[in-house]
């Protein structure tokens, strides 16, 4: 008896903690930004991102959404907002967890961290030199009608510039990936509860 009771509220306890998961719901979808940014010096062998800009090339480090229409949990965010960026940002050897950038919109505010640096690609290649820096992080939006979870997400910055040029043009993605865990658990806790039903009779 003792095993059957440790198993009905064990059950139990699941059952609650998927209801409270559900309840809350992953980041999910795209942002593009667009604007320009400076490195600390010429690829190939560029480490920091010293400043972002906006498209205009004015303001401190800040830049805009844009490229891409924002779908998914970003999909009410307007092309015209300002995002700023926190630089410098050394991709070399980051120091990490990093609060990349952040943005409101509709009374919620949208962040990024960025949790590990897993791509530095440079190359220059007929006067021109490519950059992309990419790596995954954690998306987050705060406020609203809406409780959403800290989501896993993956991110790149690539830019292209003149040989010997420290300015880049800035083309940055970002895309939230719920994980299956987070679906999965909730499930679990409704298999359960129907498991000990089952039990009991």
């Amino acid at each position: 008896m003792k095993t059957i009771t440790s198993f009905i509220v064990g059950a139990a306890v699941l059952t609650v903690a998927s209801i409270s998961a559900q309840a809350q719901v992953p980041v999910a979808g795209t942002i593009d930004f667009t604007g320009g940014l400076t490195i600390d010096s010429a690829a190939p062998n560029a480490t920091t991102f010293e400043t972002f800009f906006g498209p205009s090339g004015t303001g401190g480090p800040v830049t805009q959404v844009g490229g891409g229409l924002p779908n998914g949990s970003y999909a009410g965010v307007s092309g015209n907002t300002v995002a700023n960026f926190k630089a410098p940002f050394d991709f070399g050897t980051p120091t990490l967890p990093f609060a990349l950038w952040s943005f409101s919109s509709g009374g919620q505010t949208y962040s990024f961290q960025v949790d590990t640096v897993t791509t530095d690609s440079q190359l220059v290649l007929g006067g021109t030199a490519f950059l992309d820096i990419g790596g995954t992080g954690t998306a987050d939006i705060t406020g609203g009608s809406t409780t959403y979870l800290p989501t896993a997400a993956v991110w790149s910055i690539t830019g292209t510039t003149a040989a010997g040029g420290l300015t880049l043009t800035l083309n940055g993605s970002f895309t939230a990936v719920p994980e299956p865990s987070t679906f999965a658990f909730a499930g679990l806790g409704s298999l359960l509860s129907i498991a000990t039903l089952r039990r009991r009779k």
